[in-house]
């Protein structure tokens, strides 16, 4: 497992705050679909 600092996501996050949204971000990571 590592956590990296970065990505689309967290890009996308960074230039929404930046335009006085204050967005957040919600992950998962797991092998089953329920």
């Amino acid at each position: 497992v590592s956590f990296v600092k970065g990505g689309v996501a967290r890009n996308v996050a960074e230039c929404m705050a930046k335009l006085g949204s204050k967005p957040f971000i919600i992950s998962i990571v797991g092998t089953d679909v329920a």
